[in-house]
């Protein structure tokens, strides 16, 4: 999804806008840009993929809103907030069945009051792009990672806030990737002959086949039947060239990559085997989920007129041996079981 991150009020357009719309244009037509490169690295990608397969895994109340809430297009929702700081999805209500429609372009007007605001959103499908104008806001559903007051109609996500990291990243894995598609393989000296004698065509052929197995050679020991005038000091032997990428580049890349995931609240501690892994899980849960998921819930309940939660009883599970500490400790130091139970999370 390539929400534009260009969403302006039609009152304030102007040649600096149209400016903008002309360069959109432009980068698209271009593909991946240089703009767009943050969004394709692999702390992005890391990051985006496990918010996505987390909203995944939410159960929906109430019940009947999980048809149209599948776990894709929640996972998609997760994905584009944190990738592109929003996700924007148009909603119709036909003989009591509610479609869901994730928008692939976006432009809004209106004024101040979020009420008040219209979309003109595109729906991609696969044989054509249906654009739908001036719906209004209580027919779509609009998740913002974070928001901007200058912009609050614009969805704020870390590639946005952290740009100058993500861009750093992006130069780096583009350096890397120069580095890594250089050509590559071995220079094999061979005895230098007065004419392609059939020895030096057999080597040359064996060399070409060997893939991976022995190959018995003559010794340069005697120069290739030069005599010991001249004998070489050392036998030949083959040395490899390609990548070689340097230190400095490579402990650069990891430590940006490392502060690019920690811009959506994922530590890199995550990806470590140790006892460090548990924790790191506990803060995305309670620090990054959890919070993500009462921003959706309470733009599902504006707009669909009751109460929605989403639980993640399945993702609790693995913190649940320290939540039973927890409860015990609450238990013992005189609190009732029933608020025990909430704080720690037991009716998930």
């Amino acid at each position: 999804m390539n929400l534009l991150p260009y969403f302006a009020p039609v009152e304030n357009r102007s040649a600096a806008y149209a400016d903008e719309v002309i360069r959109l244009i432009q980068s698209q037509a271009q593909g991946i840009t240089r703009e767009a490169l943050p969004a394709y690295t692999g702390a992005a990608q890391t990051a985006a993929g496990l918010i996505q397969r987390a909203l995944m895994s939410a159960e929906i109340t109430p019940s009947y809103l999980a048809a149209a809430l599948h776990p894709e297009l929640l996972g998609q929702i997760g994905r584009d907030m944190a990738l592109n700081g929003e996700s924007v999805i148009h909603k119709v209500i036909n003989s009591r069945r509610t479609h869901l429609t994730p928008a692939s372009t976006v432009t809004v007007t209106g004024g101040h009051d979020p009420a008040s605001w219209m979309y003109d959103v595109q729906l991609p499908g696969p044989s054509k792009t249906v654009t739908v104008r001036n719906v209004i806001a209580d027919n779509i559903l609009h998740f913002r990672w974070s928001v901007d007051t200058r912009e609050p109609w614009r969805g704020v996500g870390p590639l946005q806030s952290a740009a100058l990291d993500t861009r750093i990243l992006a130069e780096l894995t583009s350096a890397l990737g120069d580095e890594v598609t250089t050509p590559h393989g071995y220079f094999i000296p061979i005895p230098k002959t007065g004419g392609q004698s059939d020895s030096v065509k057999l080597l040359r052929s064996d060399i070409a086949s060997a893939k991976g197995s022995a190959l018995i050679v003559e010794s340069m020991a005697d120069a290739w039947q030069a005599g010991t005038r001249g004998q070489q000091a050392r036998d030949w032997g083959a040395q490899r060239f390609g990548a070689d990428p340097p230190n400095g580049l490579t402990t650069l890349y990891q430590a940006v990559n490392n502060m690019v995931l920690e811009a959506f609240g994922i530590s890199p501690q995550l990806f470590d085997q140790g006892a460090q892994t548990r924790e790191a899980w506990r803060v995305i849960l309670f620090g990054v989920i959890r919070p993500l998921a009462n921003g959706i819930q309470r733009e599902l309940s504006s707009k669909f007129g009751v109460p929605v939660e989403l639980r993640f009883a399945d993702l609790r599970a693995s913190d649940l041996q320290g939540r039973a500490r927890a409860y015990k400790s609450l238990i013992d130091g005189g609190m009732n079981a029933t608020t025990a139970q909430r704080i720690c999370g037991f009716n998930e």
